[in-house]
């Protein structure tokens, strides 16, 4: 099972305690967003600190941890003029870890405005794209889904999973709209998909894994 929390929901300390709490916790998968958990990178200077030795040291600390990352969030709005040097960086830092798709922290009315630019720094940089999104139908065509389970139908068509590149469940959802929670957790159970959880906390995080073990326990029994 590859179940997952964004590492910047860990306590606030440094990059390798948030791996720490992550592996306390029984989660595999983390979610980095490198300007939310490494310090002193912010997205004006993300450009510049991201280089081959900050890179070299992350994919270290996740080898060391065996935690796997197969996303990394880039929370630069794409519509200004610096962002280019700064979505590049976060590709090279992706590519370096081992991440499988870049994910830009935007709206959407950024992404769509920008989507040209990020597609063309996307074929440059080798780096897919993958975009938050309750209704995969709804992404433009070449970009990955990181669906969103609040507010997604009951019912994710097989076209549709296809394109599905991980689940983003909030921490709290698993209480409630059980028939839409299975749906989406046997598309990510038939095709091996993380399952990232948003909103973990120190008080909830072991209990809200071991529920959507318990799920997928249960659906493939």
């Amino acid at each position: 099972m590859n179940i997952g929390l964004h590492l910047h929901d860990a306590p606030a300390d440094s990059f390798w305690n948030r791996l720490c709490f992550a592996l306390e916790q029984g989660f595999s998968t983390v979610y980095i967003t490198p300007t939310k958990v490494l310090p002193g990178l912010t997205p004006t200077n993300a450009a510049r600190r991201l280089d081959d030795h900050l890179n070299e040291q992350v994919r270290c600390a996740l080898k060391l941890s065996r935690l796997n990352c197969p996303i990394v969030g880039c929370a630069v709005d794409p519509t200004l003029p610096e962002a280019e040097a700064a979505y590049r960086a976060h590709m090279r830092f992706a590519k370096r870890i081992g991440a499988k798709y870049l994910c830009p922290e935007a709206s959407q009315e950024a992404i769509l405005a920008a989507l040209p630019r990020l597609m063309e720094w996307s074929k440059d940089e080798g780096m897919p794209l993958a975009v938050n999104a309750c209704q995969p139908a709804a992404v433009p065509e070449g970009l990955g889904v990181i669906l969103n389970l609040r507010e997604t139908p009951c019912e994710v068509s097989p076209r549709d999973s296809a394109r599905i590149c991980a689940v983003r469940l909030p921490a709290m959802e698993t209480i409630r709209g059980s028939a839409r929670l299975s749906n989406v957790l046997r598309v990510a159970d038939s095709r091996g998909l993380p399952i990232l959880l948003r909103n973990v906390t120190v008080e909830n995080a072991d209990a809200v894994r071991r529920w959507i073990e318990a799920r997928q326990t249960g659906m493939s029994a």
